[in-house]
């Protein structure tokens, strides 16, 4: 995880770096860049710091898991066991962070393309459709994953028991018994 919060954080640098110097009189391609497509740069450069923190994140929440298996080690009265903690560690809601990492990663080099495309094509996209387009789509993956992967953290298939717990709320009678029916089932 820290190598690819560090890849996020010198992509960033590189093309802060790329635009420092340059020249607006001369005609090249980090002036087109510049002058057509600007927008899709900076939210580039946004979405992949973005990821780098949520990589960060998840490099954060996996050592501290670490050190609660020592802990646990050295003091098996205190602290919980180190099943416990292995469990929370490999669990579907422990790995949120990584995966919201790579869709804002994916928006980011989706920004990119699309500012060589605006810039080589000249296809015109109004900046806050074209500049918003990755990081909604990004945002459709990452909240419902977010809030799946927390709910039905210990199953081997979370996906699927929400779409069969949406299709009891959706198309069976609300009573409290088909609930506890349900639950018992599930």
């Amino acid at each position: 995880m820290g190598i690819l919060s560090a890849f996020c954080v010198l992509t960033v640098a590189g093309v802060a770096n790329a635009f420092k110097d340059v020249d607006l009189t001369k005609n090249t391609v980090a002036r087109a860049l510049w002058n057509h497509s600007h927008p899709y740069v900076v939210a580039g450069c946004i979405c992949i710091i973005a990821a780098a923190l949520f990589f960060y994140g998840q490099r954060s929440h996996l050592a501290w898991c670490y050190g609660q298996i020592c802990l646990a080690h050295f003091d098996s009265k205190t602290y919980r066991s180190p099943d416990y903690w292995l469990d929370l560690a490999n669990g579907r809601s422990s790995w949120r962070s990584y995966k919201a990492a790579l869709a804002a990663l994916g928006a980011g080099a989706a920004e990119f393309l699309l500012a060589l495309v605006v810039t080589n094509n000249g296809v015109v996209l109004r900046y806050q459709v074209g500049v918003m387009l990755p990081i909604l789509i990004a945002m459709a993956y990452v909240v419902p994953m977010y809030c799946v992967m927390q709910v039905y953290d210990s199953s081997n298939r979370p996906w699927k028991k929400f779409w069969q717990y949406m299709k009891f709320r959706i198309f069976a009678p609300k009573t409290l018994a088909d609930l506890k029916q349900h639950n018992r089932d599930s």
